[in-house]
């Protein structure tokens, strides 16, 4: 049998002292990493966090007020709406539907928003110009405009000029919704869009339409153009660039117009 061996009192006392202060070490450890680092670390990110969400909180509330009172259910007068640089990619956030109604004289004029199209969509908003009863200038003079979304002239009550004149930068149109009737005039509507690419159309157009300054306007915007063109015109005019039509009919424009243009209509390349 092996020997039992016996502590002092005084070693018991030392042996317990070296625990004690082991499990202290330990719990000195943990706590600081624990409680310590980590409740900081965790203070300080709820914090921050908080915060954040907090003042995103106010703005969109802020926002929310801003655009209720701005846009209100009785306007019914739109001119100037979205007038001049002081609308830009900074501050145009609607947080409402936009529909103009009555006279939209200059309503998206000269703003500094860049892609219109994809901030309404961004803001989980939609513009519907359907109407629109009159208003020239409509989206001209718009120096850092690319994209605009679908817009419907359905509702217009008197012919409109300029409407996306100078839009130098203007890439896309989603789309021009017309009249069945064809009674749309298109007088000054793409003056100087020198970056035009993409247009369509849905409606009749039978009025002259003038194309000349879109150098890159593509074979599907063309095409689309064409196919919209009324059926029995008097003497109506198409004016495309020369430029545009080259790189996209490099070989078969003349048998495409032969084969499509309606009977009344003259198309001119400048």
């Amino acid at each position: 049998m092996s020997e039992i061996k016996t502590a002092s009192l005084d070693e018991v006392v030392d042996l317990l002292a070296e625990a004690t202060e082991n499990t202290e070490k330990v719990y000195d450890a943990g706590y600081k990493v624990g409680h310590g680092d980590g409740f900081e670390a965790g203070y300080d990110g709820g914090f921050d966090a908080g915060q954040y969400d907090g003042y995103g909180m106010g703005r969109a509330d802020e926002r929310k007020a801003f655009w209720d009172a701005y846009i209100t259910s009785t306007l019914n007068n739109w001119q100037y709406a979205f007038y001049s640089q002081r609308w830009n990619d900074k501050n145009f956030y609607p947080t409402k539907n936009l529909k103009p109604t009555g006279v939209f004289s200059y309503g998206f004029s000269s703003h500094q928003i860049t892609n219109l199209k994809q901030r309404l969509i961004d803001c989980g908003v939609t513009l519907d110009t359907s109407a629109v009863r009159s208003g020239n200038y409509q989206f001209c003079f718009c120096s850092l405009l690319t994209h605009l979304p679908t817009l419907s002239f359905v509702g217009l009550s008197e012919q409109i000029t300029h409407t996306f004149a100078d839009d130098r930068k203007l890439v896309e149109i989603e789309k021009i919704i017309l009249k069945d009737d064809g009674s749309t005039t298109f007088n000054y509507w793409f003056r100087e869009c020198y970056e035009l690419t993409t247009i369509a159309f849905e409606g009749v157009i039978s009025r002259n339409l003038d194309f000349q300054w879109s150098t890159k306007l593509s074979r599907a915007s063309i095409e689309n153009i064409i196919a919209h063109l009324s059926s029995g015109a008097i003497s109506k005019t198409l004016t495309l660039s020369a430029t545009a039509v080259s790189a996209a009919f490099p070989d078969d424009w003349d048998s495409y117009v032969v084969a499509n243009k309606p009977t009344g209509w003259q198309i001119t390349l400048v």
